[in-house]
């Protein structure tokens, strides 16, 4: 590869910047998948932090290569938390 292919591939400081804002969300949002056992049983914890880490792996996975992308991880996290805990507390019954 070349060094102008290798130039190109660089992301710029507008890259970082988005990934890095991306991560950070997707770190803020983790206390309300953690919180969601208070109402959700245990197997759906376990679906909930599991899908968590796997956004956060890809997240620092794509830091470099899609750094744009990365931004969109927190909102697909929000969006499945949200689904799963009203969805799934409406329609299966979940109390505390």
């Amino acid at each position: 590869m070349s060094q102008t292919a290798a130039a190109k591939r660089r992301p710029t400081w507008l890259g970082y910047l988005t990934s890095t804002v991306g991560i950070a969300l997707l770190i803020l949002i983790a206390p309300f998948y953690f919180s969601a056992g208070l109402v959700a049983p245990w197997w759906a914890m376990v679906l909930l932090l599991g899908v968590w880490l796997v956004l956060l792996v890809l997240s620092t996975h794509f830091y470099r290569r899609r750094p744009f992308l990365v931004l969109a991880f927190p909102f697909m996290a929000a969006a499945f938390w949200v689904l799963l805990i009203y969805v799934g507390g409406g329609l299966l019954d979940w109390t505390p």
